[in-house]
C-alpha cells in the first residue's frame, strides 16, 4: 500500500536525455517556447509527455516535462559532487 501511494504521488526527478534521443525534440520545443521567460517562470511550466510519442521515445514513460532554471543544455555541466570532474563537452539536456 505504501509503495502504491508513493508511485501515485507527485514526484520531481531530474532526467538527463542525450540530445540525439527522440524525447529531446519535445524538450527543445518546450525550451524554445519558454526562452523569454524568467528562470522562475520556466520552472513553473509543465508539459505532458506527448501520448503519441510515449512508446517511441520514452519507453512508455508517463508524466510531464518541466524545464530547469537557466540553460537547458549548458556546454559545461558542473559536478554536484565534490572532487568529481565537471563535464566539459556536455551532450545531454
Amino acid at each position: 500500500m505504501e509503495e502504491e501511494a508513493r508511485r501515485n504521488s507527485i514526484m520531481c526527478e531530474m532526467l538527463f536525455v542525450a540530445a540525439s534521443h527522440r524525447l529531446s525534440e519535445q524538450i527543445f520545443s518546450l525550451d524554445n517556447r519558454c526562452k523569454q521567460m524568467t528562470d522562475l517562470q520556466r520552472t513553473e511550466v509543465k508539459e505532458e509527455v506527448k501520448p503519441e510519442l510515449r512508446s517511441a521515445c520514452s519507453d512508455g514513460m508517463n508524466g510531464y516535462i518541466s524545464l530547469c532554471a537557466g540553460d537547458t543544455q549548458p556546454p559545461i555541466f558542473r559536478s554536484p559532487i565534490k572532487d568529481m570532474e565537471d563535464i566539459l563537452a556536455n551532450e545531454v539536456m
